[in-house]
């Protein structure tokens, strides 16, 4: 068996020794992750709010005051849609963070996140 391998997959133990050995720590692993935080909620509040405005404004006016499966997917694909493009900054900046700290130390860039730490 590989020395890195604990049941086809990768030793926990080896991976925290590197974390610990490198300086990073246990915030190590929690590298960019106020960004995907931002990256998560900006894009449930878009795609939920245009979701909303889209099938307030297209519902129509008849006894079961519903719109079928066909429309209420066109109506999600568009806010998923525009919901993405609002939250793409923040993915960017989560994954150029996640990939900082695997660069030799004279080479990061040492990005400070969405969220500046004081």
């Amino acid at each position: 068996m590989r020395e890195n391998s604990l049941a086809l997959g990768y030793n926990p133990f080896k991976i925290l020794r590197e974390f610990h050995e490198s300086g990073r720590g246990a915030a190590g692993l929690f590298e960019g992750a106020n960004a995907y935080l931002a990256a998560r909620l900006s894009y449930l509040l878009v795609r939920n709010t245009i979701y909303k405005v889209l099938y307030d404004k297209f519902k129509p006016f008849k006894p079961s005051n519903d719109l079928n499966w066909k429309e209420k997917a066109v109506i999600a694909g568009i806010a998923g849609g525009i919901g993405a493009l609002a939250s793409n900054p923040f993915e960017l900046i989560a994954t150029r963070m996640i990939a900082d700290g695997a660069i030799y130390q004279p080479h990061r860039r040492n990005l400070p996140g969405f969220i500046p730490t004081f």
